[in-house]
């Protein structure tokens, strides 16, 4: 391996790094229903999209003015769940980076109901998994979102039928 080669490699390595300390900080800010600190993570402008599992919106999403206003309605319809990410992949080009992932979401607020999975303290019931992309871009030395797309696998989604579904946060 060449010098450049060998730079090139060990500057992956670093975003890499990066890029999944930014997800870490997305998915605590998602365990918590911490709106504030999405708000860091997401890009603040009108070039962010999304595009979640929900079918009662209209995709996709355009603008922070948006994205806040459906994180705000799912924040507040999925408490009392968690969601897990596994088999993370990041592919990284200078100041972008994608990163993918499989979810699964929980409902960790019915511990008996029929189909939990006992995990020592408390069972969960699965109620979708499906599979997400997050576009990162590094503004000012900080990875942000700027584009995220998660769809649900076919087979288990349930949540619209999740008993906090009116919950308010």
């Amino acid at each position: 391996m060449t010098q450049v080669e060998s730079e090139v490699v060990v500057e992956s390595v670093t975003i890499r790094a990066e890029v999944l300390k930014a997800f870490d900080e997305y998915v605590r800010a998602w365990q918590d229903a911490d709106l504030p600190a999405l708000s860091q993570i997401y890009a603040n402008d009108d070039q962010i999209t999304a595009i979640w599992p929900d079918p009662t919106i209209k995709y996709p999403l355009i603008g922070w003015t948006a994205v806040r206003a459906g994180l705000k309605d799912a924040l507040r319809r999925c408490r009392g769940m968690r969601v897990l990410y596994h088999n993370h992949v990041v592919h990284c080009a200078n100041d972008m980076a994608v990163l993918t992932a499989e979810w699964k979401w929980l409902d960790l607020d019915q511990p008996n109901k029929p189909g939990a999975i006992p995990t020592g303290r408390m069972a969960r019931t699965e109620l979708a998994i499906g599979h997400g992309t997050f576009v990162f871009e590094r503004r000012d030395r900080k990875w942000v979102v700027v584009h995220e797309h998660s769809a649900g696998s076919p087979g288990l989604h349930r949540l619209s039928g999740h008993s906090n579904a009116n919950a308010s946060i």
